[in-house]
């Protein structure tokens, strides 16, 4: 195992909720966020647009019905307007402890433990 020089910092094990709330203030990583929870909501809530059932994934019902098409029309075309980027970003804080959980599940496949 190769020793870190001491301006390296420790490889990431987990996230917290307040280190993924201060990364939602970047469009880069609001929109990553979004399109995780987009993802993660059941195919016939994606195919409708909106939120059907309340299954404590994905996006509410509100925020679904703007933030889904946002976020299918970006999967499709990898562009998005500024205006669309500042709606993601003011809504994303509410989903930070279920982005918090998708961070840490990532972060454990990619470490290589279950």
């Amino acid at each position: 195992m190769r020793q870190l020089s001491i301006f390296e910092k420790e490889p990431r094990t987990y996230w917290t909720e307040k280190e993924i709330r201060k990364t939602l203030n970047d469009a880069k990583w609001a929109l990553r966020g979004a399109c995780q929870l987009y993802l993660k909501q059941t195919e016939s809530e994606r195919l409708a647009g909106r939120s059907l059932i309340e299954n404590g994934v994905g996006f509410n019902g509100p925020d679904s019905q703007v933030l889904s098409p946002i976020v299918k029309s970006y999967l499709q075309t990898h562009k998005i307007t500024m205006h669309d980027i500042e709606i993601v970003k003011s809504k994303m804080w509410r989903y930070s402890k279920q982005l918090t959980k998708i961070a840490n599940e990532l972060l454990k496949e990619k470490n290589g433990s279950k």
